[in-house]
Order: C-alpha cells, then structure tokens, then sequence
C-alpha cells in the first residue's frame, strides 16, 4: 500500500516564491536580470499536474555482489509532513519548494512507497528544448534534523547544496521511532532527472496526472548502516541457552553525511563519505558505546543498532559482547563456566568489510560458545532484490 500526499500550488506561492530568488539573487549580486535566472519569470506559467512514486528500496539488481534484505517498516517510515520536495532546472537551479504546501495523506502499512501528486504553475515549463522537450530534476530530503533543512534551505542550486556537506550526529539513544509523541526517521536522500514533452505538460490535469513511477520512480538512499548481532548458537538447551545477552560497538562515528558522493538514483553507493569530522566515540569505554537493542527476526534472534558510515581499518572498531551461558540461579554446561562471559573483538575486515557503507546491512552470526565464541559475518544492501547473501567465514 502507498503513502498520497497531494499538494495544489497557487498563483499566490509561485508570486512569493520568484520574489524569494529575487531577493536572494538581489543580495548576492546586486543587479537583477531576466538572464539571472534559468527562465523568463514574466512568461505565462501554465498549469501542470504530476504524479511522482518515492520508494526506499529499488527493484533493480545491485551493482555489487552481495544479497538483498527486506527493512522494517520503522526503517522505511517518513515523517511526511516535515519532508522537503524540491524543483530544479535540468541545469540545477531552484525553481520550487512544493513541500510546505497544504497536503493530504492516507493510511499505509508498509512505508516503503509514497505517492506525491503536484499541481502547480511554472514559467520554466514553458520554454521547452529544440525537441519540445523539457528536463527538470526532483530531490527529496527526508527525515533531515531541523538545522540541516535551514542550512539547505539558504541555498538556489545544486551544486551549492551538495558543497554544504550537509551533516547529522546521531544521539547514544537514537532509534527510528513514530508514535504520537515523536517522529525520528532515518536521513534519507535522493535526488533524479526527468525529461518530458510539451505535449505531456499541457495534457496534464489533476485527473490525469503526468505519471512518474516503475522505472521512473525517485529512490530514496539511507545515510545509516544497519548493523546486527545475529544469535545462531547451536545446542541450546530448553530454556534457549546459551545466546547472546548483549552487544555494544566501541569506536563508532557519531556524525554522519546526509549527502554521499557521487549519488545516483536507484544505485547503491561503493564508497563513505565522510565529514570533516566525524566524531569518533572511545574504542574502549562501553559508556560510550552504541549498544545494540535485541529484536526478533523471521530467521533468528538478535541485536541491532544503526551507525554512520565508517572505517572498518583505522580506528579500531571493536565489539563487545555478552554470552549468557545458562540461566541464574541454573547450572553450567560444564565445569568452571562462568554463568556470563564478556568477548571484546575487533570487528572483523576483508575486501568487503574496509567500511560501513550507508544503505547496508552488516550482520555478524555467532555460531558457538563454548569456551570462546565463533562467527561468520554477511554484507547485503537494503532493499535492493538480487542474489542470496554471501557468507565470509
């Protein structure tokens, strides 16, 4: 099921709007020109109505070779009502903020597509290439902290918002939630291109709308990593022993870019981006840890947390975790086992374990307890639907 969000544009917002650019324009250079902007702004508008589909997930194979893995809701969820829906010119100049006008929405399940349908007026459209065709571009910044919004919000074009280098820090306690209280999402991104005709913008109505959707949908990309802890000892006993009793990442970045480089709708990134600082935590006090929250899945138990990217080789990055043996007040499996044993270990680095990359999942399984613990680890990206998870032993 989708999440509709209908925006109408007026006469009224497209008038405040140019007097915007032109002031902005007006402050930072002076004069105003008609060739200062990417139209003629004194050009009749006519009205268009488009439909756009925004999923978190993306229904092509991935570039890399590694599995897909299906998110929660609560890691798909928006908070609609705070999102930003920019217009820019094929070149990359603002032409609209549409995401503060008025807006309706249904009941969904799932979060993992939403629909927004547009009606506005825009002198930009108007003008058409020598093919009679028109490009624009569409970004969406979803679940941005408030401060990141108004930096961005400074900004006319492209280009100057992608060299903000806008960032987020993540609070000890971050999880994302939605209740009545708060909405806390997860940063998301996306930015595409469209071409259209002419034709298609005058024969468009609220009825029928120009629709962008399948492969011509907006993707939008996580700028966290999922990071899990998956419980898969064998031989426990009735009482589920022994398992897994805790976890916490030492070493962890708390700040984290909303923008990565070299961004490219429906592509998973192969490389971090990283801030200027990013805040590393301590690699040995488990006060400031992130610590792992236990959730049940389909498959196993286990604990996970979410992290900004990071650099798996320098700083150490560890893992400390907690291996309940039997139960208290129970007895041990064997003699002088300790009812609890704390493992702190380096989390584990190969060809593709260098970094946690935004939009994937990192799970590593323990498999054994006995006197020490073993493990595998997996990478897959989220979301995306190809081959089946590749295991590192």
């Amino acid at each position: 099921m989708k999440r509709f969000i209908n925006i109408s544009a007026t006469a009224l917002s497209r008038t405040m709007r140019l007097a915007t650019l032109l002031l902005l324009s007006a402050a930072s250079a002076g004069c105003i020109y008609d060739n200062d902007l990417p139209y003629d702004p004194t050009r009749s508008a006519e009205t268009v109505t488009m439909r756009f589909n925004i999923v978190t997930h993306d229904s092509r194979p991935s570039l890399r070779a590694v599995g897909g893995e299906a998110a929660l809701d609560v890691e798909n969820r928006i908070a609609a009502d705070d999102m930003k829906f920019l217009l820019f010119s094929a070149e990359g100049h603002l032409l609209q903020d549409i995401s503060s006008i008025a807006r309706t929405q249904n009941d969904d399940t799932t979060y993992s597509a939403y629909t927004m349908q547009a009606t506005f007026e825009e002198p930009y459209f108007t003008e058409g290439g020598a093919d009679d065709t028109v490009s624009f571009q569409i970004m969406v910044l979803a679940n941005w902290p408030k401060n990141a919004v108004a930096q961005i919000g400074l900004l006319t074009n492209i280009d100057d918002i992608l060299a903000s280098a806008a960032t987020y820090d993540m609070a000890d306690d971050f999880w994302p939630t939605f209740d009545d209280k708060q909405s806390v999402g997860i940063p998301m991104y996306a930015l595409r291109s469209f071409r259209v005709t002419r034709q298609q913008l005058r024969q468009s109505s609220a009825n029928y709308p120009l629709v962008f959707e399948g492969s011509e949908s907006i993707t939008l990309l996580r700028a966290m990593a999922k990071f899990e802890v998956a419980d898969k000892i064998e031989g426990k006993n009735d009482d589920g022993y022994p398992k897994v009793g805790s976890a916490v990442v030492l070493g962890w970045n708390s700040r984290g870019m909303l923008i990565p480089n070299n961004f490219e709708n429906g592509k998973q990134v192969t490389a971090p981006t990283y801030p200027a600082n990013p805040s590393p935590r301590s690699e040995t006090d488990e006060r400031y840890g992130r610590r792992m929250r236990q959730l049940d899945y389909a498959a196993h138990k286990g604990w996970t947390t979410y992290l900004p990217e990071m650099s798996l080789l320098s700083p150490t990055r560890s893992l400390s975790i907690t291996i309940e043996n039997y139960a208290e007040g129970g007895k041990p499996h064997y003699t002088g086992e300790k009812r609890t044993q704390r493992y702190t270990v380096a989390i584990p680095t190969g060809e593709e374990w260098s970094h946690m990359l935004r939009n994937h999942i990192y799970r590593i399984e323990v498999t054994s307890a006995k006197g020490g613990f073993t493990f595998n680890y997996t990478i897959c990206p989220w979301d995306s639907k190809s081959a089946d998870d590749i295991t590192f032993d």
